[in-house]
């Protein structure tokens, strides 16, 4: 997590990903994200457009953003918004034969 508050906390996690899967980084603008009648984009409504397969990074933002502009409708945008999608797939090298990963964005 990146942030600009020298006092704030956050937790680390770690966690295991697998070949295919695809991880999705944010701004703060996207759930403070307002919606004509004033409710946020939250990040359970957000989580709402991830629930399904999507072939390429591509694909899961081109979703995203879909989400995201049909929430906030007309309403001007009051903070920075940017996603990052990453998606992992695995590539065997000639010279160890074994698997990496390598990430498109």
């Amino acid at each position: 997590m990146l942030g600009v508050e020298e006092d704030a906390r956050y937790e680390s996690e770690r966690f295991s990903v697998s070949a295919g899967s695809m991880i999705l980084l944010y701004t703060d603008g996207a759930t403070d994200l307002l919606s004509p009648a004033g409710e946020r984009l939250t990040l359970k409504r957000l989580q709402t457009s991830l629930r399904q397969h999507y072939p390429t990074a591509q694909a899961l933002l081109d979703e995203v953003l879909r989400s995201v502009e049909e929430h906030r409708g007309p309403r001007e945008l009051s903070d920075d918004l940017t996603f990052v999608a990453i998606h992992l797939q695995p590539q065997r090298t000639p010279l160890l034969d074994s698997a990496v990963f390598e990430a498109k964005v």
